[in-house]
């Protein structure tokens, strides 16, 4: 050896177990500080995530079901809407067949209500009128 290397030895003799620890711990620290743990995503099984995108995916989900249940809320708060405009009608019919005299904004939202309805049933009954109609020719 030339003696530039033996007076290195001879220098880090007593720093030996400092070295092997150093030479340990580089690539420990290395491995801790660049490997993440990561996961399935819930919301896409096919993608690995970090706690991080974790924690965002969560976040998101949480607001889709806020979306929903207002969704849910708005289409109870129509039903009821519905089932009393039904019950007004069944009303001012059942005041009509009694012979009562009916509110003249009721008696418009009966007729209309009606002709909605004779127009909804036309819409339907229709197409399935030209369908079968159609392999007879001009009639």
């Amino acid at each position: 050896m030339t003696e530039t290397v033996k007076k290195i030895i001879e220098k880090t003799n007593g720093l030996k177990s400092m070295l092997i620890g150093l030479l340990i711990a580089v690539p420990i620290g290395i491995i801790g500080l660049t490997c993440t743990p990561v996961t399935r995503s819930p919301m896409d099984p096919s993608r690995m995530v970090n706690a991080r995108e974790l924690n965002i995916e969560y976040q998101v989900w949480v607001a889709e079901q806020s979306v929903y249940q207002k969704k849910f809320e708005l289409g109870a708060e129509d039903i009821d809407a519905q089932a009393k405009q039904f019950t007004s009608i069944g009303t001012a019919i059942q005041n009509l067949a009694a012979g009562g005299v009916p509110d003249v904004p009721g008696l418009i939202q009966l007729l209309l209500g009606a002709g909605f309805a004779g127009l909804l049933v036309d819409n339907i009954r229709r197409p399935k009128t030209i369908v079968n109609n159609q392999g007879r020719g001009a009639e």
